[in-house]
């Protein structure tokens, strides 16, 4: 709808399209030019939804460790996931081999880019799978060489949590963090090895991730220094279990927004 603007008319009126350029009052038409997405285009553009979708899905089912993360962390996220889904896809039938996705690209991937695991970790988490189950191995720590503290918090919880996801059937299963509590008291300190176990499932994407949370002994319990601008949390491991997905097993568990349907 056009506007009067002084002695100057601005807006669409009809299909004319008036302007201010300077001190001079300027007629053109509607542009009628419809923009085409290539072919090429619109398979990008599908590719990049059903990534948004799985990336959903992966923060969803592993939000208990996941927690705040920093501004960009979605768009991030969703970008690993195009590359990942883009390794998988065969463009001569535009299906996907997800034996051949290269889910490791998300190993490592940092949900807070102002404080990332890496900074604060520095033992090496080892993961194993069989058919019956995934085990994380966090080996012997030394304290403060290989955990830091913030200077709020000398205190810390360090945790662990699976998920796994029917990349065939579209289902999800959520499982519960485990975790380990690490008390600093200003003194050289030992951890020994501990081990996490969780539910395995053949054929099935299993991502894994790590948090830092960190907190204060007050007389009203553990005070939490964690916030949205501190707050270590990232992938550990992403991976495909070896075999072959038994849908049965996986019936039960949550449906999924992602689909290649």
């Amino acid at each position: 709808m056009g506007k009067l603007d002084g002695k100057y008319i601005r807006g669409l009126v009809g299909d004319t399209v008036f302007k201010k350029v300077g001190k001079k009052q300027v007629v053109q038409g509607k542009s009628k030019k419809k923009i085409k997405q290539t072919v090429a285009t619109k398979k990008a553009a599908g590719v990049f939804g059903k990534a948004s979708n799985m990336a959903s899905d992966i923060r969803v089912a592993l939000a208990q460790t996941i927690g705040e993360h920093d501004g960009m962390a979605i768009s991030r996220f969703t970008g690993e996931n195009a590359l990942v889904l883009n390794s998988a896809l065969i463009r001569e039938t535009q299906t996907f081999d997800f034996s051949n996705a290269a889910f490791d690209k998300l190993n490592g991937f940092e949900f807070n880019i102002d404080s990332p695991v890496r900074k604060f970790l520095f033992a090496q988490p080892a993961v194993t799978t069989t058919e019956e189950a995934i085990n994380v191995t966090l080996p012997e720590m030394h304290i403060p060489r290989d955990l830091k503290f913030p200077t709020e918090g000398k205190n810390c919880i360090l945790a662990f949590q699976a998920a796994l996801f029917d990349l065939e059937n579209y289902r999800r299963l959520k499982q519960d963090a485990q975790s380990v509590e690490i008390k600093y008291e200003y003194k050289p300190l030992t951890i020994p090895t501990t081990e996490f176990n969780f539910t395995s499932e053949p054929g099935c994407l299993c991502v894994i991730t790590v948090t830092l949370r960190y907190f204060v002994k007050t007389f009203a319990g553990n005070l939490g220094i964690n916030s949205k601008s501190f707050n270590p949390a990232a992938i550990l491991k992403a991976f495909m279990i070896p075999g072959t997905v038994n849908p049965d097993a996986t019936k039960s568990w949550r449906e999924m927004s992602f689909n290649v349907k």
